[in-house]
């Protein structure tokens, strides 16, 4: 019988994310019912320090965050968004930094941010094929 990925909620789904206050609250069990906020204060070491193998991530999209981090798994993959206050967690089906970029695209970003990000792809190739082309 095929193995069925477990279900990973997002923050783009209509429930509001969960308040947790310490590090220790954050697992991937726990993610895999939605999006987690960590508020940042005394006590709250940084993402690199809750191990998780947590870095910053290069391929990911700040949506007015200061830094973004990612695991180094290719699925169930926790990412963290810091924000001044705060720290968002949650967990992709698809990491892009491990060669799941396509996949994360279609799994883990909501339907109007990707219409968005497959809109400008459109333009950029568009363009370089006008370039190209003559």
């Amino acid at each position: 019988m095929p193995r069925v990925a477990p279900r990973v909620a997002h923050e783009f789904e209509d429930r509001p994310p969960e308040r947790v206050d310490s590090v220790a609250a954050v697992s991937r069990e726990r993610l895999r019912e939605g999006t987690l906020v960590l508020p940042k204060g005394p006590g709250v070491p940084p993402p690199t320090e809750w191990g998780f193998g947590l870095e910053p991530s290069v391929l990911s999209l700040p949506l007015g965050a200061d830094t973004v981090y990612r695991d180094g798994r290719a699925t169930a993959s926790i990412q963290v968004r810091e924000y001044d206050d705060r720290y968002t967690v949650q967990l992709d089906h698809a990491n892009p930094e491990q060669g799941r970029l396509i996949e994360h695209l279609f799994r883990d970003i909501g339907p109007r941010r990707r219409t968005e990000i497959l809109v400008a792809a459109g333009v950029v190739v568009a363009a370089v094929a006008a370039v190209l082309l003559g």
